[in-house]
């Protein structure tokens, strides 16, 4: 199993962008400039299939606390907001 770290900027209109994939957390973190950036985990090779989606250990770096990240239609936002 190969465990990978997206970066992801979050807009206040649910728009989202990658900013990389790193093979350490410690790499995503050193990415991440501004409050809106988030870090998630990812396994290599797993896909999730489901409409709706809790994404487990993502977090702002910046807030130094996981908040949830759901994804539902297509969007992604947070259940604890930036």
């Amino acid at each position: 199993m190969i465990n990978l770290y997206l970066v992801g900027r979050i807009f206040e209109d649910d728009r989202w962008e990658v900013v990389g994939v790193f093979s350490s957390q410690e790499k995503a973190e050193a990415e991440c400039r501004e409050y809106n950036y988030m870090v998630g985990p990812l396994v290599l090779d797993h896909a999730n299939h489901e409409d709706h989606i809790v994404w487990p250990g993502a977090y702002f770096p910046s807030q130094k606390a996981s908040v949830a990240l759901e994804i539902q239609d297509g969007q992604l936002g947070t259940t604890g907001g930036l």
